[in-house]
């Protein structure tokens, strides 16, 4: 459950990007990628590809995109003993 403090800021944050030229802030958007960025770290030290793989189509990813492929060759990278 967010704090007062945390839902001030976000609202400032929010209040802040409007008028500009770039795009408006989506707090939510924002909230959603560094919880998939914080699920896929542990995923990674934890070693567990499935969970990993998980994350990766929470966020979008198709299993033919390039895009999944190299992720998973970062996956496989940190599980190489060094």
């Amino acid at each position: 459950m967010p704090t007062e403090d945390e839902e001030l800021r976000d609202l400032i944050a929010e209040e802040k990007s409007r008028g500009t030229k770039r795009r408006r802030l989506d707090i939510t958007a924002r909230k959603k990628q560094a919880q998939l960025e914080k699920y896929a770290l542990a995923a990674i030290k934890a070693g567990d590809l499935h969970a990993y793989v998980r994350m990766l189509h929470e966020a979008g990813m198709k299993e033919d995109s390039p895009e999944f492929a190299n992720a998973l060759r970062i996956f496989h990278s940190f599980q190489r003993p060094r």
